[in-house]
């Protein structure tokens, strides 16, 4: 009879145990970065602040809003969706839906979320107004967007006070 050669072992095992290790060194840098991470960022941020507020003493010519774009808000509030209809030049209707959150940077949070949950009815009037009475082809034109974003966010808060509102952010804008 034949004498048959023991087969030799398999080396692809060696491949199996580097994938396992990468993918628990992966996991783990994740996790690491997740729970880290925002403590890092959060220090930066604070010493951001600081150097902030010894700039703000130099740069008294901007608006208060315009400097609280640095600012960490202390509470958000989001405005539920707003939909309003505008003509273009042919008087076919279309429709614009906008997204808004507002952002305070009052030092009591409780106090800064209230303020904006109670006042937000305001916020939401003025960014109706202001949308109504633009045309469609001002409101769609990407040359435009920037400027409308800054007189949107002036008109809001305007209406909701500037003490409680430090910036407005546009977190939806669908036009149809």
């Amino acid at each position: 009879m034949s004498e048959e050669k023991p087969a030799a072992p398999k080396k692809g095992g060696s491949k199996v145990i580097v994938i396992a290790l990468t993918a628990i060194l992966v996991a783990g840098a994740a996790v690491a970065g997740t729970m880290f991470g925002p403590k890092m960022l959060g220090a930066k941020t604070a010493q951001a602040q600081e150097d902030g507020s010894h700039a703000k003493g130099k740069s008294k010519g901007k608006k208060q809003h315009e400097e609280a774009e640095d600012l960490v808000p202390t509470a958000i509030y989001n405005f539920q969706a707003i939909v309003v209809d505008l003509h273009d030049n042919e008087g076919a209707i279309h429709h614009l839906k906008v997204g808004l959150t507002v952002e305070s940077a009052l030092e009591n949070a409780k106090v800064a979320e209230e303020a904006l949950k109670q006042y937000q009815p305001r916020g939401r009037e003025a960014a109706i107004a202001f949308l109504r009475s633009r045309e469609w082809d001002e409101i769609t034109s990407s040359k435009m967007f920037e400027p409308l974003k800054k007189e949107l966010s002036e008109k809001v808060i305007e209406a909701m006070g500037e003490e409680r509102v430090s910036r407005v952010v546009i977190t939806d804008f669908v036009a149809q």
